[in-house]
C-alpha cells in the first residue's frame, strides 16, 4: 500500500453546516478538532524535546491499536470514524536537510517492521 500525506483541511461551508474546528479564525486553515493532538510536559519531558515555538511545523509518526470503530447511515448517507489510542509516538522538528521525504521514510520502517 503506498503512503501519503493527505491535507485534511475542511472544505469551506456555511456556518449552518460547519463542523467543530480546531481554527475558526478567518485568516487560517480549518481542520477538524479529532486531528489536533496536545502533549503535556510529561510527555514533552518523555520525549526528549525542547518545547517549539507556536507555528513550527513538526513531523508525527505513530503506533496504536484501533480502539473504536463505528459507522451509521442518516439522511446524508454513512458517518464513518474510527479511533485510534497512540501506544509508540515520535515526534521531533521538521528538519528538511535531515527528512527529504516522509513518506518514504515511513515506508521504508514499516517494510523494515514487517520484514519485507
Amino acid at each position: 500500500m503506498a503512503h501519503k500525506l493527505t491535507d485534511m483541511k475542511l472544505p469551506k461551508q456555511g456556518k449552518k453546516n460547519s463542523p467543530e474546528v480546531a481554527c475558526d479564525s478567518s485568516d487560517e486553515p480549518r481542520y477538524p478538532y479529532g486531528l489536533e493532538i496536545s502533549l503535556d510536559n510529561d510527555a514533552i519531558k518523555q520525549l526528549g524535546i525542547e518545547l517549539p515555538e507556536a507555528g513550527e511545523q513538526f513531523i508525527l509518526v505513530g503506533v496504536g491499536p484501533v480502539t473504536r470503530v463505528s459507522q451509521t447511515d442518516n439522511k446524508r448517507g454513512k458517518d464513518r470514524s474510527f479511533s485510534i489510542q497512540l501506544q509508540k509516538i515520535e515526534v521531533g522538528p521538521v528538519d528538511t536537510g535531515e527528512i527529504k521525504n516522509v513518506v518514504d521514510a515511513v515506508s521504508a520502517g514499516i517494510k523494515q517492521a514487517d520484514g519485507s
